[in-house]
């Protein structure tokens, strides 16, 4: 990928950062976001290269692992899907690169 697919898959993660956040704060009811044990971390990946060269932390944290990958399928799934609505993402470009979402719950120092 060249800087500027670099710059447009931040994007895009950002994007449906604020959108998964909004959406899953209001639909779960969910008080775990304070105290803060596991961050959830999203990156776009080509499987072509092997290469994960993006990545977001996605605002969201959680109390328990379990809960943070819980939450990582539902949001990477979300994700992947919305990338299709942007004109540069489309089926083909998915396809040929072979792009991913993954994501990481990774421990942080709680407050």
């Amino acid at each position: 990928m060249d800087a500027q697919s670099h710059y447009k898959v931040y994007d895009v993660l950002e994007k449906f950062k604020a959108l998964c956040m909004a959406l899953y704060c209001r639909s779960s009811g969910n008080s775990r976001f304070v105290p803060m044990k596991y961050m959830l971390i999203l990156y776009m990946c080509s499987m072509i290269t092997g290469q994960c060269p993006n990545n977001s932390i996605a605002g969201y944290q959680f109390t328990s692992h379990y809960d943070c990958v819980n939450a990582g399928y539902a949001i990477a799934q979300k994700t992947f899907r919305n990338l299709e609505e942007l004109e540069e993402w489309d089926q083909d470009y998915i396809n040929n690169n072979k792009i991913v979402i993954k994501f990481e719950c990774r421990q942080i120092n709680s407050i």
